[in-house]
């Protein structure tokens, strides 16, 4: 079958050069602006489910899609998990896009790892994004930032636990999302949970590897962005850890790349939108002020 539209709520597969498949779905008002939502670790396309029916009302296409052994993207068998980076992973959406003709994207979101791929697909291929929204990302990998890796000890879990990604996912929840919004969002808890536990070890090793690798350093790139997109949007939790801090690090640097604009230009082009008292999911925890914050640069 030719990649096309997904019919409602069904995802469709298609193979890539590499041997595995990329799962995605598309959906929306046809010729409408295309989003692209990116996921973080450890979860899939349906992580943005309560989002849709808000961007088609706003008259926006969307495409998901799932990182390797992620949802219904397949994973590189346990001994080859080495071979993946955000290069790749910017790759292989390429490949996906071409697939389904499409030549440019209105706005790309990301989360966490997702903003990363990001900024390697816009930086790799100028032009291909006009909007790049990163939300919760971290700017290169803890060998780079010379910090200790807390993705190790995640890693070997994985490896040698039976029950490993259910540890994982419930240590994940934790990090992620505050002990107040847990007791009071059950059920937004427990979808997580489920769609978090469908993630393959073998996926989380290899996406593990994108985010520890040598070569995930975002900031050579983050001063090439003006010459590759039109605008970015930086969304950061309010309380997740020191995110904040990093993305105001990020935006500076990306406007350090625009040095032949006027201060006000830099400040329209380059936004930062702060969700107060989220974590690490904004637009989980808080999904109507983060669509507020998003709508608000898209429609500005």
């Amino acid at each position: 079958m030719s990649p096309s539209e997904s019919p409602p709520n069904q995802t469709q597969v298609l193979p890539l050069p590499s041997g595995r498949n990329i799962g995605y779905q598309l959906s929306g008002p046809e010729n409408a602006p295309l989003l692209i939502l990116s996921n973080p670790l450890l979860t899939n396309l349906t992580i943005w489910d309560p989002l849709i029916p808000t961007l088609h009302v706003h008259n926006y296409r969307v495409l998901r899609y799932d990182n390797p052994g992620h949802g219904s993207s397949s994973a590189p068998p346990l001994d080859d998990t080495d071979n993946i980076t955000f290069a790749l992973l910017a790759g292989d959406l390429l490949f996906l896009l071409n697939a389904l003709h499409i030549s440019s994207v209105h706005t790309f979101i990301g989360a966490s790892m997702g903003g990363a791929t990001g900024v390697y697909l816009a930086t790799l291929n100028p032009g291909i994004i006009k909007n790049l929204i990163i939300c919760d990302t971290g700017m290169c990998a803890p060998v780079v930032a010379g910090i200790e890796d807390p993705f190790a000890r995640r890693v070997e879990m994985a490896r040698i636990n039976a029950d490993g990604m259910k540890v994982l996912t419930e240590q994940a929840l934790e990090r992620w999302f505050g002990a107040l919004w847990r007791s009071e969002k059950k059920e937004e808890v427990e979808r997580m949970r489920g769609l978090m536990r469908t993630t393959t070890r073998e996926g989380f090793i290899a996406c593990c590897h994108a985010l520890r690798d040598r070569s995930y350093d975002l900031r050579p790139l983050l001063g090439a962005l003006k010459g590759a997109v039109e605008r970015v949007l930086f969304v950061v939790g309010g309380v997740d850890a020191d995110f904040p801090q990093v993305m105001e690090k990020m935006r500076n640097s990306v406007m350090e790349g625009m040095e032949k604009q006027g201060e006000k230009e830099r400040e329209r082009e380059v936004g930062r939108a702060v969700i107060r008292g989220s974590g690490h999911l904004p637009m989980i925890d808080n999904p109507e002020r983060f669509l507020r914050k998003v709508l608000k640069f898209l429609e500005s």
